[in-house]
């Protein structure tokens, strides 16, 4: 992480994860991304989930 600052021109860390952390919280999605998200994450972790051979197969994708 503190390459990362550097390289993208943050003047301190504390100031990049500030805006790491605004970015997350003001995503263009909105709150309901991350619970979708969240709920679809914990869904996949309990086996719930699709592999992407899966939902290329469901939605007839080819892969391309």
């Amino acid at each position: 992480m503190d390459e990362a600052w550097r390289e993208r021109g943050f003047n301190s860390r504390s100031e990049y994860i500030r805006y790491a952390l605004r970015d997350a919280v003001n995503h263009p999605e909105g709150a309901g991304f991350w619970k979708d998200l969240a709920i679809s994450e914990a869904q996949f972790d309990e086996g719930e989930g699709l592999s992407s051979d899966e939902v290329k197969q469901k939605h007839g994708i080819d892969g391309e």
